[in-house]
């Protein structure tokens, strides 16, 4: 096992691609991306059903090394400072094969 850092990450989904393209840009290669999240985000619900991305919310689940952890949050930061959402880091193990 290997000590990472998780970065669960709650986006709305049209402003989704820019998270993705900082963790590719750090070359952070596990994560996964789901959409149309129901939930509640800066006071307001969303229910995942929306017809089109607007309103509507994405959690990415990223993995990276404890070395980036600090270089991905300053890159997430702003966006969700400008766009709105959450960014939620913790200690995890990742599991080698």
């Amino acid at each position: 096992m290997r000590d990472v850092k998780r970065f669960e990450i709650l986006i709305e989904t049209l402003h989704a691609p820019k998270a993705q393209k900082a963790l590719e840009e750090l070359g952070v290669q596990g994560y996964a991306v789901l959409r149309d999240v129901a939930g509640n985000s800066d006071g307001s619900v969303r229910d995942g059903d929306g017809v089109t991305n607007v309103d509507q919310l994405t959690w990415i689940v990223a993995t990276c090394p404890a070395e980036i952890e600090k270089q991905l949050a300053e890159r997430l930061r702003p966006m969700l400072r400008r766009y709105g959402g959450s960014c939620v880091i913790s200690e995890a193990r990742r599991l080698e094969l």
